[in-house]
C-alpha cells in the first residue's frame, strides 16, 4: 500500500513538472516563431467571419474547428487586453492547454492497463513529459496540439470500450473525439480507424466481443458520416483528394532534397545525426533519420541556435530515445496479450495511419519540411501505452529495475538541460518570418 501510495505521489509530480515544462516553453516562445503559419487564416476567420478558400492561403486548406476556437479567443483576448501580442498570446495557450490536458488523459488511460506498478506510468509519463517534439508543439500557434488532445480522448474512449468500463458512455466520447480531431486537422480523419476497429469487432464477433443495439450502430454511421463531410467538401471544391497547401504553393519546391527513392525509408543515419544533430546534406535525404531528429530535438532549429552546447543535449536526446526503443517495441509485443487482439491491431493501424500520411506527404513533395514527426506526434497516447507495457513487462527483473532506476535520472537530468536551454537560448535562434501578418499589424 505504501508503494502505490509513493507511486501515485511519483505520477501527480511528473504531471507538475510537465505542466511546469510547458508553461516555461509557452512563456520564452514569441507567438510568430512556428513551423508554419497559422496566424493568416486567424487573422482572416477573425476579420471576415467567415471560412476562406482551401488556395487563399498556405494554411487555409486545413478544416475549420482550430482557427474558429482561436479567431474566438482572439477576438474575447483583445477586449480585456486592448493588445494584439497578447491576444496572439492568449492564442497560443491554446496548445498549452491542449497538451497540458491531453497528458492527463493518457495518465488516466494508463491506469486501465499498468495496473501492477504505477511506478512505470511516472516514468512513462516523465518521458512524455520531456518530450522535445510534445514541447515545441505545447508552445506554438497551430492546430497540432489540439489534434493531440483529440486523439488521446479518442484512445482513453476506446478503452472505456472494450475494457466495458461504459460502452455507452465511451462510444459518444469517441465519436465525438474522432469528429473533432477530423475537423481540426486534416489527418485527424485516420482516427476513424478506432471506432472502425469497434465495429469490427461488433460484427465479426458475433456480439461476443462487443455488441452495439440498433441505436448505437445508427450513432457510429452518423458521427463517420459528418466526420469526413470537411474532406469530402475540400475535395469536392478542388477536384484534388487529400489536397496540400503545396498544390497552390511552390514556396517549398527549392528545399532539399527534391527527390527520393527507396533509400529515403530504408535508412536510419544515427551517426551522421549524432555528428550534425541538426537539419544538413547528410540526413535531410532519409525519413526515418528526420523523424527521429525532430522528435527527439530541435531539428529544424526553431527554439535553440546551433552551438556545440545545444548540440550536446540533442546527443543525449538522442541517446535516450535510442534506449526506450526496445521497450516500446516489447510493450507493443505485450499489447496483443493484453487486451484482444482485434483491438491491438486497430491502435497499430492507427499508428500506421498517421506514419503514412507522413510518408505520402513526402512523396508527393520530397521536401525536408514533409518529413514531419508532429504528423506522428497525435498517436503519443499510443506510444505511452506500449512503453507503459514495456516497462510493466521488466520492472520485475533485477536488470530491469536498474534500466528504470537509470532511465529516470537520465531522463530528468538531460530532460531538463534541454529545457534550461531553450529558456536561455532561444531568442537565439530566432529567424522569424516577415510577412503582413508575422508582424502583427492591427487587425480591426
Amino acid at each position: 500500500m505504501a508503494s502505490y501510495s509513493l507511486g501515485r505521489w511519483l505520477i501527480i509530480c511528473t504531471l507538475f513538472l510537465a505542466f511546469v515544462l510547458r508553461l516555461g516553453m509557452w512563456w520564452v516562445n514569441p507567438p510568430n516563431n512556428s513551423f508554419d503559419d497559422h496566424l493568416e487564416p486567424i487573422a482572416y476567420y477573425a476579420l471576415n467571419f467567415s471560412r476562406p478558400s482551401p488556395s487563399h492561403c498556405w494554411e487555409c486548406y486545413q478544416p475549420p474547428l482550430y482557427y474558429v476556437i482561436s479567431s474566438g479567443v482572439l477576438h474575447i483576448s483583445y477586449s480585456f487586453f486592448n493588445s494584439f501580442w497578447e491576444s496572439w498570446r492568449s492564442i497560443q495557450l491554446i496548445s498549452t492547454i491542449s497538451s497540458c490536458s491531453a497528458l492527463m488523459i493518457i495518465t488516466a488511460l494508463l491506469q486501465f492497463l499498468a495496473k501492477k506498478h504505477s511506478y512505470s506510468i511516472a516514468i512513462t509519463i516523465l518521458l512524455l513529459a520531456i518530450l522535445p517534439r510534445d514541447l515545441y508543439t505545447s508552445s506554438i500557434i497551430g492546430n497540432d496540439a489540439l489534434l493531440a488532445l483529440w486523439v488521446s480522448l479518442a484512445v482513453f474512449s476506446f478503452f472505456l470500450i472494450i475494457l466495458k468500463k461504459n460502452i455507452h458512455l465511451g462510444s459518444i466520447i469517441l465519436l465525438l473525439s474522432c469528429i473533432l480531431a477530423a475537423w481540426t486537422k486534416q489527418s485527424g480523419i485516420i482516427t476513424l480507424v478506432l471506432p472502425f476497429t469497434i465495429l469490427f469487432a461488433h460484427f465479426s464477433s458475433g456480439g461476443t466481443l462487443i455488441k452495439l443495439n440498433r441505436e448505437m450502430l445508427l450513432l457510429y454511421s452518423l458521427a463517420i458520416a459528418i466526420a469526413v463531410i470537411d474532406e469530402i467538401w475540400r475535395w469536392s471544391i478542388t477536384g484534388i483528394p487529400l489536397l496540400s497547401n503545396q498544390h497552390f504553393f511552390n514556396w517549398a519546391e527549392q528545399q532539399p532534397p527534391g527527390n527520393t527513392s527507396i533509400k529515403t525509408f530504408i535508412t536510419f543515419k544515427l551517426v551522421e545525426l549524432f555528428r550534425t544533430p541538426v537539419l544538413s546534406n547528410s540526413t535531410n535525404n532519409s525519413f526515418w533519420t528526420q523523424i527521429f531528429g525532430r522528435f527527439w530535438f530541435d531539428y529544424e532549429t526553431r527554439f535553440l541556435p546551433t552551438k556545440e552546447v545545444t548540440f550536446w543535449a540533442a546527443r543525449g536526446m538522442f541517446l535516450l530515445g535510442i534506449s526506450i526503443l526496445p521497450v516500446l517495441l516489447l510493450g507493443l509485443r505485450n499489447s496483443f496479450f493484453t487486451i484482444p487482439k482485434q483491438y491491438a491491431w486497430g491502435l497499430l493501424i492507427m499508428v500506421a495511419g498517421f506514419t503514412c500520411a507522413a510518408i505520402m506527404q513526402t512523396i508527393r513533395f520530397p521536401f525536408f519540411s514533409s518529413m514531419k514527426a508532429v504528423f506522428i506526434l497525435p498517436c503519443v497516447s499510443v506510444f505511452c501505452i506500449w512503453l507503459a507495457l514495456g516497462l510493466e513487462k521488466i520492472i520485475n527483473l533485477w536488470f530491469g529495475r536498474i534500466f528504470c532506476l537509470w532511465l529516470t535520472i537520465y531522463a530528468i537530468a538531460v530532460g531538463l538541460y534541454h529545457w534550461l536551454l531553450v529558456l536561455y537560448l532561444n531568442e537565439q535562434a530566432l529567424g522569424l518570418p516577415i510577412s503582413p501578418i508575422w508582424n502583427f499589424p492591427q487587425l480591426w
